[in-house]
Order: C-alpha cells, then sequence, then structure tokens
C-alpha cells in the first residue's frame, strides 16, 4: 500500500505569530537604519555609524528569518516545514518598511513646515 504524505497546514496562530515576528523584525532594521541617518548627521565618523548599523541590522533580521523558517514555534511540525510562516514574516516585514517610512516622513515634513512658517513670520 502506498501511504499518501500529508502536509499539515499551519495554525491561525503560528501565521499570526510569523508575521509579528517579520514586523518586529522590519520595524527594528528599518528603525535603526532612521536612527542611524540622524545620529550621522551630527557625527565626526558616520562611515562607522553606518557600517556598524549595517552589520548589527542586516544580522538580526537575516537571524530573525533564519529562526521563522527553522523553529518549530513558526511550524507545526518541524520535520514538516511550511513556506507560509517566512512569507508572512516578509511580507510583515514590508509592512513595518512602510509604517515606519510614514511616521517618519510626516515627523520631518512638520518640522520643515514649522521651520518655514518661523522664517516667514520674521
Amino acid at each position: 500500500m502506498n501511504k499518501m504524505m500529508t502536509i499539515a497546514s499551519p495554525d491561525f496562530s503560528i501565521l499570526l505569530a510569523s508575521a509579528l515576528a517579520g514586523f518586529i523584525l522590519g520595524g527594528f532594521f528599518f528603525g535603526g537604519l532612521w536612527w542611524t541617518v540622524r545620529k550621522c548627521l551630527n557625527s565626526s565618523s558616520p562611515a562607522l555609524w553606518l557600517i556598524s548599523s549595517l552589520i548589527v541590522r542586516t544580522s538580526v533580521a537575516v537571524g530573525g528569518f533564519y529562526l521563522v523558517a527553522t523553529t518549530s514555534v513558526f511550524h507545526t511540525n518541524a520535520a514538516n516545514a511550511n513556506w507560509q510562516p517566512i512569507v508572512l514574516s516578509l511580507i510583515g516585514f514590508v509592512l513595518a518598511r512602510l509604517l515606519i517610512t510614514r511616521l517618519t516622513t510626516k515627523k520631518e515634513s512638520s518640522k520643515k513646515l514649522k521651520k518655514m512658517e518661523a522664517q516667514d513670520a520674521s
């Protein structure tokens, strides 16, 4: 008799945890990038800040995606790894990028607007 292989689909909580993990990784990566660029503006050695930040942010992001892809927490069965958790973590990562970009753009735009209004008033 042939035994049919069945692939279990992941639980909703696993998918939600994967998306949340990606969102947290994206928040760390892009929030760290924004913080680094702001820090470099007043630094005497901006190249050191940028390179160090790149290494740390990339290491954390790649390590986090590796954990999502291989850890049994994100799969119903470690031997039966599914593709959905890694895809959802990537989607969460991109959504974090969009949110960080929107939040930092609004903050910078409001600062520029206030500065222009102050110059016009004088």
